[in-house]
This record gives structure tokens, C-alpha cells and sequence, in this order.
């Protein structure tokens, strides 16, 4: 399966148009939490809880996806 229709997939399985339609999940950061998408800040990521899934519980993590790649390499 590829890639885009495993992610697809996985935003369908947690049910994330119904808990968090802004949002588009791709990673975790292993820890409960998922790295996201949020379509309503023109791309921001975020991270959201899987559990209680909710948009209003997002946190941003960095205004780009450019921006969180860096900041995961620093950290």
C-alpha cells in the first residue's frame, strides 16, 4: 500500500473528519499524541491527542512543515 493511501487509511481508522475535521494526521510522536495537519492555519503542525481527539486541544509545534522538520532535527 503507499504511503498516501496508508495515511488515508489511518485518518479514516481514528475517525479524524468526525473529531478533527481540520486536521490531517501523518506521525506520532510515539508518546499519545499525533502530529498533524491543521488545514485551517493553512498547514501548520500540530499535535493532538489520540485519545479525546479534539481540534480545540491542538498545539502547535511550528508554523511549516519546513520549520517542524528543522526543529525535530535540533532537538
Amino acid at each position: 500500500m503507499s504511503v498516501d493511501k496508508e495515511l488515508l487509511r489511518l485518518n479514516q481508522a481514528y475517525e479524524v473528519a468526525e473529531y478533527a475535521p481540520a486536521l490531517f494526521l501523518f506521525g506520532s510522536n510515539g508518546g499519545g499524541e499525533a502530529y498533524a495537519f491543521d488545514r485551517a492555519s493553512k498547514g501548520a503542525i500540530v499535535a493532538v491527542p489520540f485519545v479525546g481527539m479534539d481540534v480545540s486541544l491542538a498545539q502547535l509545534q511550528a508554523p511549516s512543515f519546513k520549520e517542524f522538520i528543522e526543529r525535530l532535527a535540533k532537538s
